[in-house]
């Protein structure tokens, strides 16, 4: 099992993201909640393998904190809604981007992107 961390703007039951998760069955969700402070401590202190993160609309501010931490995993999936170049002045430079809506089987292909080798493990 893969410790993983999902932050999404969505509640956690509702974004598309957790529920293909959770049909994987190899990621080990040891934490799900919104960009919060709380979800810095989470990314600061747990061993994650993969953060995943849908993320809000584009206007919308992050805080400097969660940008940060986001920054530095190592394998990180995003998913939004709005194309990928909107988000730039986020700075981020994850493994794989989704744009919503996207099927099981493009999400399957951003995971084998982001966890390629650890699969086999």
């Amino acid at each position: 099992m893969i410790p993983s961390l999902i932050l999404s703007h969505y509640g956690a039951g509702e974004c598309l993201l957790t529920k293909f998760v959770n049909r994987t069955g190899f990621l080990d969700v040891i934490w799900a909640g919104a960009f919060t402070n709380e979800t810095v401590e989470h990314l600061q202190n747990n061993e994650i393998g993969l953060t995943l993160a849908c993320l809000p609309p584009p206007d919308r501010v992050i805080e400097r904190s969660l940008l940060d931490a986001l920054r530095r995993q190592e394998k990180l999936l995003l998913t939004a809604q709005y194309p990928f170049y909107l988000y730039s002045h986020y700075e981020l430079h994850p493994t794989a981007f989704l744009n919503e809506p996207y099927s099981f089987s493009q999400f399957q292909y951003a995971l084998e992107l982001c966890l390629s080798g650890q699969l086999n493990e």
